[in-house]
């Protein structure tokens, strides 16, 4: 599923269940930030989120409760190895 902003992901993540979340930091109406802040505390989700963004400190995503980061450009070997780290071993990577 794809969103095009942070209200419509924390709306898609009340209502659906997901294996992992790519959430991009930049986005208009909520950021990914505040949206995996709400999936975490307001909505007490476990699943992993990896955050997609074009900075470099991923210590500081770690901290806000993300499970990995993605720098953009997105570098597919990258994503394949940043999905692989969060997913069950049972879940395939496509």
């Amino acid at each position: 599923m794809v969103v095009n902003n942070g209200l419509e992901a924390v709306s898609a993540l009340k209502n659906q269940e997901f294996d992992v979340v790519l959430m991009d930091i930049m986005m208009p109406d909520m950021d990914g930030e505040t949206a995996t802040r709400i999936a975490r505390n307001d909505l007490n989700l476990k699943i992993p989120i990896i955050a997609l963004t074009a900075s470099v400190n991923s210590s500081r995503y770690e901290s806000l409760g993300f499970n990995g980061m993605i720098s953009k450009p997105i570098d597919r070997n990258k994503l394949e190895s940043a999905l692989q780290a969060v997913v069950p071993a049972t879940v395939p990577v496509k």
